[in-house]
């Protein structure tokens, strides 16, 4: 995108947002000329009784209630899991493009993109693969049946309402594939009077992003609606990209015990692949990966009695993949390949939480998910493998309030997956509060992942003789308030052991359960406000890694890592400093000629500037001195770049 035309942008969302803000000023002051003087006295004397201080960083966090780490709502400070929630306000101030990039942020959290916007994308929590990250998208699991990992690439972040990060595993919940963690994504639902939404933001080089919503709630019926484009050149021929991604949400009050939630979301992706694999830097002129993908939910809840709340729901996950490399153009010796990947996930999931008194509280359900995949190669017109399976699971858990002060948690999950085996995995917690300031947590658990469907029938490679993966976490870690409660640190450490990891058999060309590993490591977060003008989060991660117990680490999985992000308000401002720090990783343990991944320092700059009544300017600038690095090996990741856009609700 020329200059010229990142101008003609910028110009057509301030003509848009200008009058919509105009008639929100013209309809204020219209409404204060009709007041009488004593009503304007009386509202005045209603606004200063209803000042309140400015809440910390404690009160902030003793308010946060989330549902991802037992299935039901409970209060941050009384849960037993080391987690991180992401809400709105945290999304919006970011001002990032995809969820990814939001990841790239949060403590224990790897993201590595394999070049420009929308290439492939890979997050591991705590060092475990990303096969053993689990995630759910509305409650649906999103683990692409075909190869087991989720594809975060197309992933953005207009529709979202926050999202919950929960690290090591919670296999005990939520079953398969979530022995590293779980990220929950949860998007918007309509709330109050109609609004309208709109966002919309362009680079100096190739990168346009546009969103809109309406949302809003009439009687027992609400509605959330988004609709988001992203556009992208990328940085060379064939590196395009491009994504619409559609989101609807509908809500009903049956009762007053009883609700609906329905929800839709349709991404249509295409991308380009410039760089052949391996990171040979051999580029390719017509390689193409489109992605179409729909995920679609019916949530029903109801309080069956006043102690009981029972939720079931129903939820679908389908994706086609297509990856298309024609023959270059004077290529002598071709070898054309088109295939398509066709995956798809049903999952029912029934779960109650029962009040068994005033500070016991039990969870049991049972969930069903079904994976199919059909693989197939389109120029020789031959299925490779199509092929299903079927899971069922039973759970149950129990968490116990002891005075306020010790929280106790123990879950036990029973999963049986055919003729592939079957798995038991408990979890045992406890956080103790020992002051309203200082928080301790310890817990131990177990995890497993089944093998995915590549790795079972995939022709050449799979094997069906397979077992499931199988992992043991044990962690203890403290949070504690400083400075009025204004000031919070945190840290965790996590001794992880992962064993039957399936690696590729070169005796028998074959996947095969040959691999074992330990993952150690300590998280270390904080967090400070000044006031309502400063702020600031940071984390680092310390990672240790050995693969089959041959003092070797594994690969793409920095030892260090490290964020700090700065952010300032004065007037209308607002200032934020992004800063991370990837550490030097292996990338290819090749005996005798080992290939590393340099070390790389990244910082963002964001500048927020509040127009006028709901409207919003700013501008970004990333890889703000141009640092040249990869967070995989042999893909050049995103220069220096300029941003400009605005806002309006």
């Amino acid at each position: 995108m020329s200059f010229k035309k990142h101008l003609l942008f910028f110009l057509i969302c301030l003509l848009i947002a200008a009058p919509i803000a105009a008639q929100e000023e013209e309809k204020k002051e219209t409404q204060q000329e009709n007041q009488k003087p004593e009503e304007v006295q009386t509202q005045q004397v209603e606004k200063l009784s209803e000042q309140t201080p400015v809440k910390t960083l404690r009160d902030r966090y003793n308010e946060t209630i989330v549902v991802t780490g037992a299935m039901d709502e409970e209060y941050y400070w009384d849960t037993t899991t080391t987690m991180t929630v992401i809400d709105k306000e945290f999304l919006n101030n970011l001002l990032q493009l995809s969820v990814a990039d939001i990841l790239r942020f949060v403590p224990g959290v790897t993201v590595q993109s394999s070049g420009s916007a929308g290439k492939a994308t890979t997050v591991r929590l705590r060092g475990a693969n990303s096969n053993q990250t689990l995630l759910l998208f509305d409650g649906i699991p999103l683990n692409d049946p075909a190869l087991g990992i989720p594809n975060f690439a197309p992933l953005t972040i207009s529709s979202i309402g926050r999202m919950e990060i929960l690290r090591g595993s919670h296999s005990p919940l939520y079953g398969s594939s979530a022995s590293g963690g779980v990220i929950n994504i949860i998007t918007q639902k309509g709330e109050g009077d109609f609004h309208l939404t709109f966002y919309g933001e362009g680079d100096n080089k190739t990168i346009y992003d546009a969103a809109i919503s309406a949302s809003g709630k009439t009687g027992d019926f609400s509605y959330f609606t988004d609709y988001q484009t992203v556009r992208s050149d990328g940085k060379w021929e064939n590196d395009n990209y491009k994504n619409n991604t559609f989101n609807v949400k509908l809500g009903f009050d049956i009762s007053e015990k009883t609700g609906l939630l329905a929800t839709l979301h349709y991404i249509d992706s295409h991308i380009g692949i410039p760089i052949e694999v391996y990171g040979s830097q051999v580029f390719d002129i017509n390689s193409k990966q489109d992605d179409l993908a729909f995920m679609g939910s019916v949530i029903l809840n109801s309080y069956l009695f006043d102690s009981i709340d029972s939720r079931l729901s129903i939820g679908l996950a389908s994706n086609r993949q297509k990856f298309k490399d024609p023959a270059d153009p004077g290529e002598v010796y071709a070898y054309p390949v088109e295939y398509r990947t066709d995956s798809n996930i049903i999952n029912l999931n029934w779960a109650n939480n029962v009040d068994l008194s005033e500070n016991d509280f039990l969870t049991f359900g049972m969930e069903i998910r079904n994976l199919s995949a059909e693989s197939k190669d389109l120029l020789a017109g031959v299925v490779s493998y199509d092929k299903n399976i079927t899971n069922y699971g039973i759970f149950f858990q129990n968490r116990l309030n002891i005075k306020d002060r010790l929280f106790l948690t123990a879950s036990l999950r029973y999963d049986d997956f055919a003729e592939y085996g079957d798995s038991f995995n408990p979890r045992l917690a406890a956080a103790l509060l020992a002051s309203e300031n200082t928080r301790f947590l310890a817990s131990y658990s177990t995890g497993f992942r089944i093998p995915s469907l590549n790795e079972l029938y995939y022709p050449y490679y799979g094997n069906t003789e397979l077992k499931p993966e199988e992992s043991r976490t044990l962690e203890f870690g403290m949070e504690q308030f400083l400075a009025g409660g204004n000031l919070r640190l945190g840290a965790t450490a996590f001794f992880s052991k992962y064993d039957n990891l399936i690696g590729y058999n070169y005796d028998t060309f074959l996947a095969d359960n040959i691999e074992k590993a330990i993952i150690n490591g300590i998280e270390f977060n904080l967090e400070f406000k000044i006031g309502s003008s400063w702020a600031a989060n940071a984390g680092y991660t310390y990672t240790y890694t050995d693969k089959n117990d041959e003092d070797v680490e594994l690969i793409r999985m920095p030892r260090h890592q490290f964020f700090f992000n700065l952010d300032w308000k004065t007037g209308d401002f607002q200032f934020s400093a992004l800063n991370r720090y990837v550490g030097e990783q292996l990338d290819n343990p090749v005996v005798g000629y080992p290939l590393y991944n340099e070390a790389y320092f990244v910082t963002d700059l964001h500048i927020i500037y509040d127009l006028h009544s709901g409207v919003k300017l700013f501008s970004r600038f990333t890889n703000l001195f141009d640092a040249e690095y990869c967070e995989v090996k042999g893909y050049p990741a995103r220069q220096r770049q300029w941003y400009i856009g605005c806002s309006f609700r």
